[in-house]
């Protein structure tokens, strides 16, 4: 089952990127009868990530934040920790393009967590500011502090 496992989850991430909806959603309803048949927490955890990133991707924010909060108790259950800090950020994330901004910051611990976004400044200082997650630091593309 483990290399099933391991081929289902790269195809589905293949597919994804292929923006081949039909045979992604195939993978992604394989990989949920296969996490449920293993009895895998984990696994169980993964497939709900995985439709949640999808949802964002979708633009449907609201779905993908059910699918995230899946996916974290289920982590959490499994005691995935990678797998459990992945669907917390990818909560925050939900939370954050729904406009809930003190949600968001209730889901992370900012002392847990490093933060690494990339994007146009202009656009994203001042709202990552405004989640008050603790010290933000802006770096050039070779990694050195401007502030």
């Amino acid at each position: 089952h483990g290399t099933r496992w391991r081929l289902l989850v790269t195809r589905e991430k293949y597919l994804r990127f292929q923006d081949d909806q039909a045979a992604h959603a195939a993978d992604l309803e394989a990989l949920q009868v296969l996490a449920n048949a293993l009895g895998d927490d984990a696994c169980r955890a993964e497939v709900a990530h995985c439709r949640a990133s999808t949802l964002i991707i979708d633009g449907k924010p609201v779905a993908a934040e059910a699918q995230a909060r899946e996916a974290l108790e289920l982590a959490d259950r499994a005691g995935a920790h990678a797998l459990a800090a992945q669907a917390a950020c990818t909560l925050a994330d939900t939370l954050i393009r729904q406009g809930l901004y003190e949600a968001a910051q209730q889901v992370i611990d900012p002392s847990r967590v490093t933060w690494v976004v990339i994007g146009d400044l202009a656009k994203i200082e001042q709202p990552i500011r405004d989640l008050k997650l603790g010290e933000v630091q802006v770096l050039d593309a070779d990694g050195n502090v401007l502030r």
